[in-house]
């Protein structure tokens, strides 16, 4: 597997973008371009090959399709398939693409201090997909307006996802070496079952750590509390289910594990600086119909 990675003072440059959905049989067609491709997956299995290698990429899962190399659909698609795509090029004189068997490779999939840099490998599995979902609706949203400067705008929201992916992928690969299995095992929990009543004192005790200790070192890791990261993973979800669905403020509050709807509201101020109806209207998601 490859890895581009770029320097990040240099934003990325936007071609273009838009939301594939197809109810089956989807084969992505042989191309060679002169721009990169990055595409994540919300629903289905997308099957492809590039330059000879071969990903199944299912939900959550970002694919980098690499500029000036083959790539075409391996297989049809099986039922829906939905993902976000986006070309781009990349200013960076000295940008590289680097095999992961290679050293700078190995640099980047151990989590090792580089230099700010994008560095996106060709397929991987994000571990916030909600938080992606969310700055790319708002990169197809802004390169369909007909607002000031939308191609300086569009740059700059694909850096800001291209950043967001980088981090993700980093601290996958960083955190397993760095924190405690309590804590490891607390963040994959609350990340699948946000939805549900949890308890710090439930959480502590799987893990045979008293409340206090338990809150401690899991702020010294994460920089957060365990009530403050359970309440942002929540509201990346509502913000993902405010930008792609149609539901009610209430119902989305119980999706995301908060059945209060006042409580929903005030939180999700506080972290945002705006109401839920507020983002709502400013990140409508779009979709193109394959």
């Amino acid at each position: 597997m490859y890895v581009l990675i770029s320097n990040a003072g240099y934003p990325l440059r936007h071609v273009s973008c838009g939301t594939l959905e197809s109810s089956g049989g989807f084969v992505h067609p042989r191309r060679n371009l002169d721009t990169f491709v990055l595409i994540v997956v919300k629903a289905g299995v997308l099957h492809i090959t590039t330059d000879g290698r071969s990903y199944d990429a299912g939900p959550g899962h970002a694919v980098l399709l690499l500029a000036g190399k083959n790539h075409c659909g391996s297989r049809p698609s099986t039922g829906r398939l939905s993902y976000d795509w986006v070309h781009f090029t990349v200013d960076d004189p000295d940008y590289t693409v680097e095999n992961l068997a290679n050293p700078a490779g190995k640099a980047f999939e151990h989590g090792a201090d580089l230099p700010e840099r994008y560095l996106i490998p060709e397929c991987f599995k994000i571990t916030f997909a909600e938080k992606v979902n969310v700055l790319f609706a708002q990169l197809v949203d802004l390169s369909r307006s007909m607002n000031y400067m939308r191609s300086c705008r569009c740059d700059y929201a694909l850096s800001l996802l291209a950043l967001s992916l980088t981090n993700d992928r980093l601290r996958a690969s960083g955190l397993p070496e760095e924190a405690p299995a309590g804590i490891i095992g607390s963040i994959e929990y609350i990340r699948r079952h946000y939805n549900r009543p949890i308890s710090v004192a439930a959480l502590a005790g799987q893990y045979d750590y008293n409340v206090s200790y338990f809150s401690r070192i899991f702020k010294q890791h994460t920089g957060c509390s365990l009530t403050s990261y359970i309440n942002k993973t929540r509201i990346t979800a509502a913000k993902n289910l405010l930008v792609a669905t149609n539901e009610p403020l209430k119902q989305i509050a119980g999706m995301c594990g908060i059945p209060n709807e006042k409580y929903f509201m005030k939180i999700f101020r506080e972290l945002e600086g705006m109401t839920p109806s507020q983002y709502r209207r400013a990140f409508r998601l779009k979709h193109i119909v394959d």
